[in-house]
């Protein structure tokens, strides 16, 4: 059994005029919803292996949000080029190259991504994850190998700063 943790990164900031959308920030609900989530989340006290998370700047301030929080150390985290703007496929691929000694992962990435994830990997009937939404999944796959845009999740929630 393998667990995956999913985050959307918090609210971004459009203030900036001429900022990449690489580089385009977190704005202040962005970090109180993030804070708000992986607070609720550690509460459960969950053991996460290791944190990859899309090269943007608002992916990366979330990944540290919620490892901060969970006391997750920084050399856990990876910056993975590949789930900025990745679709269902590139994710599927990008899952079967993690390594074995890693039983739960925390992933922080992008809409459409999560909500395609959501609703064919969790079976959520959800129009779309909220910015900071975290899901949570337990896949009965002994080996990241296994994982398919075909796998279902044996158990699911979702944790929003609006349902808290």
């Amino acid at each position: 059994m393998k667990k995956m943790y999913l985050v959307r990164h918090g609210k971004s900031s459009w203030k900036y005029t001429g900022v990449r959308d690489l580089d385009r920030p977190l704005k202040e609900r962005g970090v109180h919803d993030s804070e708000a989530v992986s607070g609720e989340l550690a509460k459960n006290n969950p053991k996460i292996d290791k944190v990859f998370t899309s090269p943007s700047a608002r992916t990366v301030s979330t990944a540290l949000i919620f490892s901060r929080r969970l006391a997750i150390p920084f050399q856990k985290i990876e910056i993975r080029e590949e789930l900025y703007d990745a679709f269902l496929s590139d994710f599927a691929d990008f899952v079967t190259g993690i390594s074995d000694e890693y039983s739960s992962v925390l992933l922080t990435i992008h809409n459409p991504l999560i909500t395609i994830i959501a609703q064919k990997i969790a079976g959520m009937q959800i129009g779309n994850v909220p910015t900071a939404g975290l899901i949570e999944m337990e896949l009965n796959i002994d080996s990241w190998r296994d994982f398919s845009e075909n796998t279902r999740s044996e158990n699911s929630r979702i944790l929003t700063a609006k349902t808290l």
